[in-house]
């Protein structure tokens, strides 16, 4: 057999090889893109709920702080009017 032809039989042969692997190689390519983009979601959204969770802590502290300010106010009245009726 003609050695050109032997060469150009075995590059057909790989783009066929080639052709034939790319639609494979794409579908999976898609189902990972998927599932990254699900994970990906999935991970905004627990963004989000942990946001919403460190705020609600936030504005909670700040509400102690409040109420331990108020005690200590009232604590100190409280240490005044018993030394005045002594």
């Amino acid at each position: 057999m003609d050695p050109v032809l032997t060469t150009l039989d075995a590059a057909l042969q790989t783009l066929d090889d080639v052709a034939a692997a790319l639609p494979v190689l794409r579908a999976q390519a898609t189902t990972i893109a998927a599932e990254t983009a699900w994970e990906s979601a999935a991970v905004a959204q627990y963004h989000r709920r942990w946001q919403r969770w460190d705020d609600d802590i936030v504005a909670l502290l700040a509400g102690v702080d409040d109420e331990r300010e108020e005690l200590r106010v009232a604590r100190a009245g409280r240490v005044v009017a018993l030394a005045g009726a002594q």
